[in-house]
């Protein structure tokens, strides 16, 4: 019982390990607009997928329902990032992306207090059904935004303006190996999600914020993924001994030692390449952020294709040696998380609750 609750945990994860990273490529490109409502309504086909096996009582269409809502809710956050931090660049960065956390945090506390007093007298999946008609209001809010920013695009923006947009647009799945070897620390390490997301725009070229959005919500879902089933594993295996948390709890020690040495490199390379911009006042920061902002529209001008746009050219690099370990873990993700979920469906219980 408790692997198949892992393995339900773990099927909201294992898709968002790498499709919010090609949504990510497509954000870049395409923008956010169709992006965002594609990915919403990933989210409401989820929920009623879900919704609808609590009711049949099928374990496999809530594992389906699961992944499908986790592809969709991890490209909606990377959605949310990449407008907050292109809005916002220079200016109340942090501010913006505190309020973000804190509404999605708001609206998951309510959301939980709210679902158990509405099911009451009522079937259990009925709390369910309740996120399926905020996950379709969703869908409706949406729809005008787009429909908005499409309007203020008309009004306010040039031909000029939407020729130099297009020309800053990029598509390059290698452009995450040139991302520099301090990013990929910030995804490893677990920082508060605010100091991760104000960082990632101070570090990385605004023609692909929305890739390493993306590689960071991938990463979250691989740790996740990995964690809460091994979790799982681990449980089981001690179950009915005296001390059955004691492998768990040394399990996530174990973690927090490897983060605490990873904080340690990190703090190394701001102060040797980036002067310590991470740990600096927010003021100097958005002056970066201009600068950084100013540097790349003369750099795109000139060149008329973003610095990401050159032939590429393998070389070894702490970036490149940093995806191909990010790769493997995503292949562990998903070959623990096949093996795991074979397992647990080959020992459903039987009735009276016990395993065949």
């Amino acid at each position: 019982m408790i692997l198949q609750y892992a393995v339900t945990q773990a099927a909201n994860d294992v898709l968002t390990t790498f499709m919010p990273l090609l949504g990510g490529f497509l954000f870049d490109y395409y923008g956010t607009g169709v992006g965002s409502l594609v990915t919403t309504l990933l989210v409401a086909c989820g929920i009623l997928t879900t919704a609808v096996a609590l009711d049949t009582a099928s374990f496999g269409t809530l594992v389906a329902g699961r992944m499908i809502y986790g592809v969709g809710s991890g490209a909606v956050n990377v959605i949310q990032q990449l407008i907050i931090a292109q809005w916002f660049e220079g200016t109340g960065l942090a501010t913006a992306m505190a309020i973000l956390l804190a509404i999605n945090r708001a609206g998951t506390a309510i959301g939980t207090a709210v679902v158990v007093p509405a099911s009451v007298g009522r079937f259990y999946s009925f709390g369910t059904w309740i996120a399926v008609g905020v996950a379709a209001g969703s869908v409706v809010f949406n729809i005008l935004y787009v429909l908005t920013l499409k309007r203020v695009e008309r009004q306010q923006l040039s031909d000029a303006d939407r020729a130099a947009m297009r020309r800053k647009k990029s598509f390059s799945p290698t452009g995450m190996l040139r991302l520099p070897g301090v990013f990929w620390l910030i995804m490893v390490i677990p920082f508060k999600a605010l100091a991760s997301l104000v960082a990632i725009p101070l570090l990385v070229p605004t023609s692909v914020l929305g890739t390493s959005f993306a590689i960071y919500r991938c990463t979250n879902s691989i740790a996740s993924a990995i964690t809460d089933t091994l979790s799982g594993v681990i449980q089981d295996a001690s179950t009915g001994n005296k001390d059955k948390y004691t492998g768990v709890i040394i399990f996530y020690l174990a973690m927090a030692v490897g983060a605490f040495l990873l904080n340690l490199v990190w703090w190394r390379f701001d102060q040797r390449d980036y002067d310590g911009m991470l740990q600096k006042p927010a003021a100097q920061q958005e002056e970066y952020l201009e600068e950084k902002k100013r540097r790349e529209e003369a750099e795109a001008d000139q060149a008329e294709v973003t610095s990401f746009k050159p032939r590429f050219t393998w070389r070894w690099t702490w970036s490149s040696f940093a995806a191909i370990v990010w790769v493997a873990a995503l292949n562990a993700a998903w070959i623990l998380f096949l093996v795991v979920a074979i397992k647990s469906g080959s020992a459903t219980p039987a009735k009276g609750g016990k395993g065949k």
